[in-house]
């Protein structure tokens, strides 16, 4: 009887290996249950993410083209074309690497669209647009992912353009600036003193002159004589520094054209060229075949006399000057009656406005003083001139601002036999205490051991002779045709930024 039931116990070995293979079975299960969720959960997690990215990354783009249209203005920098070409695409550096594309289109402030580039860039220079920017960002594929993680930004921006008026350079030659002999142009503030010119800049052997600022030309610039500039030297065509001793503290840029260096350690920055560069210089020093915009383009600033209102207004919209219109005779009378009103009206912001030539005349021993007592502006039809030594200083020692305008309405008596230009003669002086601007639409010859404080506005050609020293000082200036201001950048006012479907 005993036997049988320890016969019936046998019969139950290897029930505890079943019971742990069941158990390892639900276990695998289990693990494959836990990766799978793993698996789909890590999927999604990088679905979400590549949607968070791709929102990021849209909305980046639109952010970018709000800089690039702040900056755009002038020639160098327009604004992009209606579409996508101009605009460009993005790539952001994330792991995903979302590609962002991006358009643009404009209408006017009615909401008439604006399709044409042309008519676009010559419209908003002067009246403001709506531009509408659409950022697409997509990033790269997941494997075994057909869900769309692509992310669409939109925004509306008013561009409204912000002009300057034209008068940020120590000189400005609308046509050729041509130097000779020994000369400086000191900065106002650090090396600021840029030099600009609607055609080219020569300096001829023999010269010597620097330049404490940029100097930009539309057309070449040709150092044969010795002459340095602390800045950037940037023209449109070819670049050329011939003597030895010339140095450039920045860039040499030719845009389509090439650059001739006489000593190529002399140049602090690197240097551009459209075609060649001589001698060849490697990279990153020198980059040839890169043609690229000419310099920021400058239109010849006008001042008029149909804005005189604008210096008789008072501040803050004017500048507070008071109006005397001259019609007596012209030469000796004329100086003797500005001399007079300066002495009799201390501290009067004076306009003298005139169709004479007013030309002072001192002799070759003997300086002919003119006393400032008062801020001066001087508008005459017939130009100014000086004749041997004559001197414009301050007569209570204080500081003045003295203008020679010939208003822009005379540009075409430019081609008559006495054109209204400037032109110094002998030992031309100006007192450190008065800052002048000398402004004309026609040409400007400064010449013979001349020092001045304040700018140089030629709308011809300006010749610089004989031991001219500058200081660079900026005035104040309004009464400015606004067609003829260029512009600066735009205003960017954002109407609305928001995802949209895409």
């Amino acid at each position: 009887m005993f036997r049988i039931v320890r016969a019936r116990l046998r019969e139950d070995d290897g029930i505890a290996l079943i019971v742990a293979l069941n158990i390892m079975i639900i276990a695998i299960g289990l693990s494959l249950v836990v990766a799978w969720i793993a698996v789909t959960t890590n999927r999604d997690s990088g679905v979400d993410r590549q949607r968070a990215v791709s929102v990021n990354a849209a909305e980046a783009g639109v952010d970018a083209a709000f800089i690039s249209l702040q900056s755009a203005g002038g020639t160098s920098n327009p604004l992009p074309c209606p579409g996508s070409a101009d605009i460009g695409s993005l790539t952001v550096a994330t792991p995903d690497q979302p590609v962002v594309t991006r358009t643009i289109a404009y209408t006017d402030l009615q909401g008439t669209p604006i399709t044409d580039c042309t008519t676009l860039r010559a419209n908003a220079q002067r009246s403001p647009v709506r531009a509408i920017i659409t950022a697409t960002a997509k990033p790269v594929a997941l494997g075994g992912v057909t869900q769309t993680r692509t992310r669409v930004f939109q925004a509306l921006v008013t561009l409204k353009p912000v002009l300057q008026n034209g008068f940020q350079n120590a000189i400005f030659a609308n046509a050729t600036l041509q130097v000779n002999n020994n000369h400086t142009v000191y900065g106002n503030v650090g090396d600021d003193a840029n030099i600009y010119s609607n055609g080219s800049v020569i300096c001829p052997t023999g010269s010597q002159q620097t330049y404490h600022g940029n100097l930009f030309a539309q057309g070449g610039v040709d150092f044969e004589g010795q002459c340095s500039v602390t800045g950037d030297i940037w023209a449109n065509n070819s670049v050329i520094v011939g003597h030895n001793q010339s140095t450039v503290g920045g860039r040499v840029i030719s845009s389509t054209s090439s650059v001739s260096l006489a000593n190529l350690g002399n140049i602090g920055g690197t240097v551009f060229a459209g075609t060649t560069i001589s001698p060849s210089c490697a990279s990153p020093k020198c980059t040839q075949h890169l043609v690229q915009g000419a310099p920021p383009a400058q239109p010849f600033p006008q001042i008029t006399k149909s804005r005189i209102g604008e210096w008789t207004a008072p501040a803050p919209t004017g500048l507070d000057y008071t109006l005397v219109t001259y019609t007596g005779a012209c030469g000796d009378t004329v100086i003797s009656a500005l001399q007079t009103l300066e002495t009799n009206n201390p501290g009067q912001k004076t306009l003298f406005q005139t169709s004479c030539a007013i030309n002072f005349v001192g002799s070759n021993t003997t300086a002919k003083n003119f006393s400032l007592t008062n801020d001066l502006v001087i508008f005459a039809d017939g130009g100014f001139s000086t004749t041997n030594q004559v001197n414009m200083k301050s007569a209570d020692g204080g500081s003045h601002k003295l203008y020679w305008i010939v208003p822009y309405e005379n540009q075409p008596a430019c081609s008559l036999a006495s054109p209204p230009n400037i032109t110094t003669d002998n030992k031309f002086a100006v007192d450190s205490t008065v800052n002048m601007m000398m402004y004309t639409p026609c040409d400007a010859a400064i010449q013979n051991h001349a020092e001045q404080f304040g700018q140089i506005y030629a709308g011809g050609t300006a010749t610089i002779d004989n031991n001219f020293d500058m200081a660079f000082r900026p005035l104040p200036v309004v009464g400015i045709e606004p067609s003829s201001e260029p512009l600066l950048h735009y205003d960017v006012g954002v109407t609305y930024k928001r995802e949209v479907h895409g």
